[in-house]
């Protein structure tokens, strides 16, 4: 089950609402692949070498981009057996993303002076 977690600037208020982990939907490997742009699926399935169920970690996960100045939720996927990481780029712009560690803080990517505060808000599936 994801979360869906409220982030908010106390300098220029500004909020995202960002879920992250997995539902049940995300499953199965064919499933996760739908997620992906065509182009980054054929590159898990050239890396899957023709194993329909490889040993694979899934997650939505926050991430900053730096081009458009957003918090946003991006789908991470990972070989478990190999250490192959892929993930989308930001869903508003396309330009890359940058993951931060867990519980580092966030500086707001607005208005740079302050760090957000984050609140858990909901469950999601």
């Amino acid at each position: 089950m994801g979360m869906i977690q409220e982030y908010q600037c106390p300098s220029c208020h500004e909020t995202w609402r960002i879920s992250t982990g997995h539902g049940r939907s995300h499953g199965t490997f064919e499933r996760v692949l739908q997620v992906f742009p065509v182009n980054t699926q054929k590159k898990i399935l050239d890396d899957a070498k023709g194993d329909p169920d490889p040993f694979f970690q899934f997650h939505y996960r926050l991430a900053l981009c730096k081009t458009c100045h957003n918090i946003v939720s991006v789908p991470v996927f990972r070989f478990l057996d190999r250490g192959s990481v892929y993930m989308s780029g930001c869903p508003k712009c396309g330009s890359p993303v940058t993951i931060p560690e867990d519980q580092t803080p966030i500086t707001c990517p607005k208005c740079s002076k302050s760090q957000l505060s984050a609140e858990e808000i909901g469950c999601w599936d």
